[in-house]
């Protein structure tokens, strides 16, 4: 389906709607272009598509038609690649938990492990 039939399609008329496998299979290649450039990774920006995709076809029924469904989907795109960037940025700044508790045994596991290598040594 044309951009110019799926634009007539979500207009006000009676006529049906596009399903989203036309929106879809029309739009993949710049939904995948859109994604890429923004998180820069081939794998992540699959992951923004198919996320995308799914955005899509839960908010299709509220699709408006003010804006070109190609727009509209590229928006969902890019909006869904920063906010995978956002989770990524934020989970790698995420500090480890650790409790005093497990620190001390490390420590005394690092101590007792340096103190049995220098007794080899010396042996």
């Amino acid at each position: 389906m044309s951009a110019n039939a799926i634009e007539l399609a979500s207009s006000t008329t009676s006529e049906p709607r596009p399903g989203i496998e036309d929106i879809v299979g029309e739009h993949s290649g710049a939904t995948y272009r859109v994604a890429l450039s923004v998180v820069r990774d081939h794998a992540l920006a699959e992951d923004v598509v198919q996320e995308s995709v799914v955005k899509a076809w839960q908010a299709l029924d509220s699709f408006r038609g003010d804006a070109n469904v190609r727009t509209w989907l590229l928006r969902i795109t890019h909006n869904t690649a920063i906010s995978a960037l956002r989770k990524r940025r934020d989970r790698a700044e995420r500090p480890a938990r650790t409790t005093s508790a497990h620190v001390g045994r490390g420590v005394r596991v690092a101590g007792a492990h340096l103190h049995r290598t220098r007794a080899l040594r010396h042996a």
